[in-house]
């Protein structure tokens, strides 16, 4: 029998997962909305997503060896947070820079910090079976990716761009809200 501990923490790192890739994705559907808006090139609004990846890339290093250090609420609090401050600095974007900026903060202050605590703690619950764990937790940054721009879509439609990041912003702040909070490493792991 498993400790429903471990199938929360499973939960939790999946939605988490899922969330963090779907933000990144969302450059796709944003793009058009934003020339529009701004008369930017796609080159330029393209390049919003390069900066979110090296922050990324470069925020990974940094937080996943600091989440070995660091109390894990922590690192969840500070990379939920940079989640949800980047999608409500989209919102109110007025320059490109504004828009680099917080592209930036959703990548390197955002998914790279909750990127190997939602990994890493579903996975400490388990002995037996712990690659299907881990990857049910991965599988969630697919599915997100899938998902979340898609919802953006209806929501740019529906309510237009500004308004898209504002609810999205607030579906990323209820969601992490629920779910980060199972994401916890197993006593002694």
């Amino acid at each position: 029998t498993q400790d429903p501990r471990a199938v929360l923490a499973v939960v939790g790192g999946t939605v988490g997962m899922a969330l963090g890739f779907g933000c990144l994705a969302l450059i796709s559907v944003f793009m058009q909305p934003l020339e529009t808006a701004f008369g930017w090139s796609r080159a330029e609004v393209s390049l919003g997503y390069g900066i979110a990846s090296v922050g990324m890339a470069v925020g990974g290093l940094v937080w996943g060896r600091l989440s070995d250090r660091l109390d894990i609420r922590l690192l969840l609090a500070i990379g939920g947070a940079g989640m949800v401050l980047s999608l409500l600095a989209m919102a109110a974007t007025q320059a490109l820079w504004h828009f680099y900026a917080a592209n930036l903060v959703l990548g390197a202050f955002g998914f790279a910090v909750l990127y190997a605590p939602l990994v890493s703690a579903p996975g400490e619950w388990f002995v037996r079976n712990r690659g299907l764990a881990i990857g049910i937790v991965t599988a969630g940054g697919a599915a997100g990716q899938g998902v979340f721009p898609y919802l953006a879509s209806i929501l740019i439609r529906d309510l237009g761009w500004r308004s898209a990041f504002l609810v999205l912003g607030a579906v990323v702040l209820v969601s992490l809200a629920l779910a980060l909070p199972q994401v916890r490493r197993r006593r002694g792991a």
